[in-house]
């Protein structure tokens, strides 16, 4: 959806009616030619896959890079007086973060077929507003992201509860997946968790806060209630480590599930 003349006559009546003077409005003109710019610029990158060259390169510089961190954002590159004008439907930030995910899929697989090493993915910061997505958009958003994880064996999950909705009903075939400064559905969490329970060995988790949850069920993950969802031993091993949440530094519980009880035994 474009900033129509209409729209725009609409944002310069509001700030009026705030009372901001009529020259704090830019002209339109200077507004579009702007956003014409910005346009261009994206789709010059698209179109060119330079995102994807340059990460092949990265890969290439450091091969022995073993985890990759993706932040997921809204920043674009424009002025502060131009970001009241870009429309959430303009930015299409699921759509955006669907591209992405694809482009690093893309990259990772061709650094595999030249020896590359990552196996962990770590997935900071992905929010959705489920309510205004498309379910389509949602579809294939967890399509990437499981495309994504193909072939790794550790996942790590910050402040991403959406990352969490997308793959709760995906068999990742991970050995480990790490949880840190999370507010998820106690539901999510346990499909996520059972569906992955026959390749599951670990599972690490730090501040992570449960929502509608059963009847006695505390609001705050435990090894207890993760020994529960998964039907583990009462006396299953927990350690205590490193979140991955660094440079904080802040620790974390790590419980270790029957089959690597038994092969640290």
């Amino acid at each position: 959806m474009a900033l129509t003349p209409e729209d725009y006559v609409e944002e310069a009546r509001s700030l009026y009616d705030f009372g901001y003077p009529p020259t704090e409005c830019p002209p339109y003109m200077m507004i579009y030619h702007s956003l014409q710019k910005l346009c261009k610029k994206q789709n010059f990158i698209i179109e060119g896959s330079m995102d994807q060259t340059a990460l092949s390169h990265a890969f290439q510089v450091f091969p022995q890079m073993r985890e990759l961190t993706l932040h997921f954002c809204t920043v674009l590159e424009c002025n502060e007086w131009l970001e009241s004008y870009i429309k959430p439907d303009m930015t299409m930030t699921e759509k955006s973060y669907e591209h992405h995910v694809q482009v690093m899929s893309n990259a990772l697989a061709l650094a595999r077929l030249r020896g590359g090493l990552v196996d962990t993915i770590h997935l900071s910061g992905l929010q959705l507003r489920p309510h205004h997505v498309k379910l389509s958009d949602l579809m294939a958003m967890s399509g990437a992201l499981q495309e994504l994880l193909s072939g790794m064996r550790k996942l790590r999950v910050t402040q991403s509860q959406s990352a969490l909705d997308l793959l709760s009903q995906c068999a990742l075939d991970v050995c480990q997946i790490d949880l840190c400064s999370l507010l998820v559905n106690y539901e999510t969490l346990r499909n996520l968790l059972v569906i992955n329970k026959s390749s599951l060995v670990s599972i690490g988790f730090h501040n992570v806060q449960l929502s509608e949850m059963p009847e006695r069920i505390p609001p705050q993950l435990t090894a207890n209630l993760l020994l529960k969802i998964l039907s583990q031993p009462k006396n299953a091993p927990t350690l205590e480590t490193i979140c991955h949440c660094v440079p904080y530094g802040n620790r974390n519980q790590r419980l270790l599930l029957e089959e690597t009880a038994r092969s640290t035994s």
